[in-house]
C-alpha cells in the first residue's frame, strides 16, 4: 500500500491522504481510521511537539469486514482532513505532521502499520 499526504490548500491546516494499493490483490482499510468525519482516535502525528487531539479515542473490539474499505489492485482512496478541527492547533501549526495508524490490510486476521512520509505544514 503506498500512501502519499500532501497539502490540500495554501490557506489552512488541511491535508489530503491518497491510498494505493500497488499489491497484486486487494488490500483493506478501516473505515474508522480514514474517514474524517468519523476517526475513532488519533492517527496525526506532528513534529517538533506533539498536539492535542481534539477528537473521540475509542477502545475497540477488532474491526468486523463491514467496517473494511477494499482497493482492488490499483485502485486508490482520498481523504481530505482539516487538522484545525481535529487538532487544538490554538498555539500554531506545527512544523511536519504525518499519518500513522494500524490497519487490515491483508485483511481481519492481522493489523499492518500504514505511515506516510512527513509533511512540511
Amino acid at each position: 500500500m503506498n500512501i502519499t499526504l500532501q497539502l490540500a490548500s495554501s490557506s489552512g491546516p488541511l491535508v489530503e491522504l491518497t491510498f494505493v494499493n500497488n499489491a497484486a490483490e486487494p488490500q483493506y482499510l478501516a473505515a474508522p481510521r480514514i474517514e474524517p468525519d468519523a476517526l475513532d482516535g488519533n492517527y496525526f502525528q506532528f513534529d517538533p511537539q506533539a498536539v492535542p487531539f481534539l477528537g473521540i479515542q475509542v477502545k475497540r473490539a477488532p474491526y468486523t469486514a463491514d467496517e473494511l474499505i477494499e482497493l482492488h489492485p490499483s485502485d486508490s482512496l482520498t481523504r481530505t482532513y482539516d487538522l484545525g478541527f481535529l487538532y487544538d492547533l490554538t498555539t500554531g501549526v506545527p512544523g511536519r505532521v504525518r499519518y500513522r495508524a494500524m490497519h487490515p490490510v491483508g485483511g481481519l486476521e492481522r493489523l499492518s502499520l500504514l505511515e506516510s512520509h512527513w509533511l512540511t505544514l
